[in-house]
C-alpha cells in the first residue's frame, strides 16, 4: 500500500493494482486486473472500461457506448449492448445502421445506403437509386437513365433514356407515347396511333 498519511492513495492486492484508492474503492481510481482490463472510474456508475473486447463506457450505470467488433454508440435512451436497435448507431463489419428503433432506421454499406420507415425501404441510393417504397410508386435513376412505376412498384409509367428514348405507358404497361431518334409516336402500336418522323407524318 502507498498513503498520503492515513489515506491509502495506490494498492496492489494479488494481481489487481488500484490507483487512488485502497482496494475496492470505486471513486475516482484506476483500477488494473487481469480478468477485468483497465477500468478508469468516476465512480461504479460512471467509467471508462478498456479489456479485451474493446472499450466500455458507462454513464449513470447504463453503458452509452461499446467499441470493439462491433461498436455501438448510444443516448440517455437506455443502455446499449452490440446488438442494440434503439437509439444509436452501430458500426459492423461492412455495416454502419442509424437506428431510432429497428423499422425506422439508415443502412450504410458497399450496395450504398437506404431508408427504412415504419419497417418499408422507403429509398435507396446506390448504382441504382431508387426513391419510394420497392413495392409501391417510386422513381428509380440509373446510370442508363430514368423510370416512374405505378402503384403496383412494378408497372413502368414513363421511361426516360440518356439516348433520348421516352416512353409514356398506360396501367397496363404499353407505350402510349414513344419518343426517339426516329421521331414520335402517339397511340399504341396495334391500335389507331400517329407516327410523326423527319421524313413526314403517319397516320394509322
Amino acid at each position: 500500500k502507498f498513503k498520503d498519511s492515513t489515506t491509502v492513495m495506490t494498492e496492489l492486492r494479488g494481481t489487481t493494482l488500484t490507483l487512488g484508492g485502497a482496494h475496492g474503492a470505486t471513486d475516482d481510481v484506476i483500477v488494473l486486473s487481469p480478468g477485468g482490463g483497465v477500468s478508469i472510474q468516476d465512480s461504479s456508475n460512471d467509467k471508462v472500461v478498456v479489456d479485451s473486447d474493446g472499450v466500455t463506457i458507462t454513464e449513470n450505470n447504463q453503458v452509452r457506448a461499446i467499441f470493439g467488433a462491433t461498436s455501438v454508440i448510444g443516448s440517455a435512451g437506455g443502455a446499449v449492448t452490440a446488438t442494440s436497435v434503439d437509439d444509436c448507431i452501430r458500426i459492423e463489419d461492412g455495416t454502419i445502421t442509424i437506428f431510432q428503433e429497428n423499422n425506422n432506421k439508415a443502412i450504410v454499406n458497399s450496395s450504398g445506403f437506404e431508408v427504412v420507415q415504419g419497417g418499408n425501404s422507403v429509398s435507396k441510393f446506390g448504382t441504382t437509386v431508387r426513391i419510394g417504397e420497392d413495392g409501391e410508386s417510386h422513381v428509380t435513376f440509373s446510370s442508363t437513365g430514368s423510370e416512374f412505376f405505378d402503384g403496383d412498384g412494378s408497372t413502368s409509367r414513363i421511361r426516360i433514356l440518356n439516348d433520348g428514348q421516352m416512353n409514356i405507358r398506360d396501367s397496363d404497361g404499353n407505350d402510349r407515347i414513344r419518343l426517339n431518334n426516329a421521331g414520335l409516336t402517339v397511340g399504341a402500336d396495334g391500335q389507331s396511333h400517329v407516327a410523326i418522323s423527319p421524313t413526314g407524318s403517319d397516320f394509322y
